[in-house]
């Protein structure tokens, strides 16, 4: 009797699970009020959401506003019936997604996409949660600046726009659909790939091959720093430390550079680390408030 008592219990627990799984997986539009008061949208996002308050004052206005180019939207029409879905990894929070989204929302209504293949997926920007999203449809997707636009096609990621076009919405829209396309951060492209293939260890240990072949992709410092970042927040740490380590070799002239790996040291308690990092950052400029605040925590 107790064993089917405990089987019974186990099944019904088994069952509850479920049930809460496919509960928080069907959640939309949650909304999150931050400490300044601010309203931000989390997670799986309906785009009538974005059309009300408090999100219609900046979203309706940037869509109503934006004129697309009439020939290349044309072209577009045609293109974006082989497509089998756009996902929109956005911030209610951030500046360019509130540009560049209703920009893209306007686009494909003129093209004439079915928006119920549209998916919105808005991340969080607090320290602990940056760049996800409570159900992480994020994950494993090197999602580290937004907006990110995505394009499927045959179940196959057919290309994507990160943060801003090369050219415009309509533009980079067409070349993904022709396959002939290039997108902004190659940089932090590659290191995820590289790191996806052979590991942080064999980044390390191959050093100096790696700078070879990266420092052609080196064009701001801040494009590794942001990625990192994702890594640390989503506990890989090695790997973050090793980008940041790449990224301060890539850009030795740079202050950010040296003080983003020093914050992080710091952070893991490498104290005699951060403080090298912190002496690189103040040879370059001796009144970096932010190398001086760290080397007084540090006393």
């Amino acid at each position: 009797m107790a064993k089917k008592n405990m089987r019974r219990y186990i099944t019904t627990l088994l069952l509850l699970l479920i049930l809460h799984q496919t509960a928080v997986s069907q959640v939309m539009d949650q909304e999150l009020l931050d400490p300044n008061g601010t309203v931000t949208l989390l997670g799986k996002s309906s785009y009538k959401r974005l059309k009300e308050a408090p999100f219609k004052d900046w979203f309706v206005k940037n869509e109503e506003s934006y004129v697309a180019e009439v020939d290349v939207t044309r072209k577009l029409k045609k293109k974006l019936n082989s497509i089998d879905s756009i996902t929109i990894f956005m911030g209610t929070w951030c500046g360019d997604s509130k540009r560049e989204v209703p920009r893209l929302t306007r686009t494909l209504q003129e093209a004439g996409f079915d928006f119920e293949k549209v998916n919105i997926i808005c991340l969080d920007r607090r320290f602990n949660f940056y760049k996800q999203s409570p159900q992480h449809e994020e994950s494993g997707l090197n999602i580290h600046r937004v907006p990110t636009i995505l394009l499927h096609k045959g179940g196959e990621e057919l290309g994507r726009i990160i943060e801003h076009p090369v050219a415009t919405i309509e533009e980079d829209l067409l070349a993904i659909s022709d396959g002939n396309y290039t997108g902004n951060y190659p940089l932090a492209h590659r290191m995820d790939e590289i790191l996806a293939e052979d590991g942080y260890q064999q980044l390390l240990a191959q050093k100096d091959d790696y700078l070879k072949e990266l420092k052609p992709l080196a064009d701001k410092s801040s494009e590794l720093t942001t990625y990192a970042r994702t890594l640390l927040t989503t506990w890989r740490i090695p790997e973050s430390v090793a980008v940041l380590e790449f990224n301060q070799q890539l850009f030795p002239e740079s202050e950010y550079a040296h003080l983003h790996l020093a914050s992080t040291y710091l952070m893991l308690g490498k104290k005699t680390e951060a403080t090298a990092c912190c002496q690189k950052a103040l040879a370059i400029n001796p009144d970096s408030q932010a190398a001086r605040g760290m080397m007084e925590k540090m006393e």
